[in-house]
Parts: C-alpha cells; structure tokens; sequence
C-alpha cells in the first residue's frame, strides 16, 4: 500500500487561506481565498520547509513557487 503523507497549513493571508504538502509524491495544493485550488507538481521537499518556516508565507510562494513549477486548477 502506498500512502500519501501530507502536512496542511493554514496561511494568515489576504490572498490564500492555505497549502498542503504530499511528501512522498512532491504535490503542493495551495487554497486561495477566492476559494480556487491549485496543484503544483515536483516541488521538493525542502522548498515546503521554507514555505513553512516563512515569516510571508505569501511573499515565499510568490517568489520561489508561482511561476517555477507546473501546475493545474483543481475542480
């Protein structure tokens, strides 16, 4: 059995209410506030860690995920 280990936080943001992290496959879910979810593949493990650890969660995403890895709109 394969399972999917994931860590949520929630984001204290204007913008986005927040992310889940899936260890074990790279996949970043980041819920916006507008109630949109998207689905970042092959974000690595340490890049979650400094999302994290962030002081702006918000500015981290922006300046080092949006724009550096594939994604989709999730339904």
């Amino acid at each position: 059995m394969n399972k999917n280990i994931s860590e949520s936080l929630e984001v204290n943001s204007e913008a986005i209410n927040g992310v889940t992290y899936y260890y074990t496959i790279e996949k970043l879910i980041v819920q916006f506030t507008s109630g949109h979810k998207y689905e970042y593949s092959k974000v690595p493990k340490h890049v979650y860690l400094g999302i994290r650890d962030a002081n702006s969660k918000g500015g981290f995403l922006h300046k080092y995920v949006f724009g550096r890895y594939e994604f989709k709109r999730m339904k």
